[in-house]
């Protein structure tokens, strides 16, 4: 791909060592990507990637303690067959490699609730003992 170009679909795409790159768009499904220097994702939007795999060398950043992302973002990974795409990781991974940095912060929000009575196989809806949750939607 070249630099500072549009990544299309398959393409592999790198974040070279000394660039910070903000990420303020979809892209399309990617074959992998390589970050050895910064992916920063832009905190106003909604963002999914669909990639083979994600090996982090640099810094890849989404949101941080000062500023959570509170919209949606959506990593699904691809990678398919035997052997390793990143070298002793798998092929359908996010390896973060010596020197390399992964930061998410997202919302704060209570992880848990006592459910206000047992749940039958089949049913459909669960009622919880707290409704205050901490931010939790329905459907989340």
């Amino acid at each position: 791909m070249a630099r500072g170009a549009r990544p299309v679909a398959d393409d592999l795409v790198t974040v070279p060592a000394g660039t910070l790159m903000q990420l303020d768009i979809s892209p399309p499904p990617l074959a992998g990507l390589d970050i050895q220097g910064e992916l920063e994702a832009d905190t106003a939007r909604d963002l999914t990637m669909t990639v083979g795999w994600i090996r982090v060398a640099g810094a890849l950043r989404i949101g941080s303690e000062a500023i959570p992302y509170t919209k949606r973002a959506l990593i699904t990974l691809t990678g398919t067959g035997s052997g390793d795409a990143i070298t002793g990781m798998g092929t359908r991974v996010i390896g973060v490699v010596p020197g390399g940095r992964l930061s998410i912060h997202g919302q704060t929000r209570r992880a848990w609730t006592r459910l206000s009575g047992t749940v039958g196989t089949g049913m459909t809806t669960i009622t919880v003992s707290d409704e205050s949750i901490g931010g939790w939607a329905i459907g989340s």
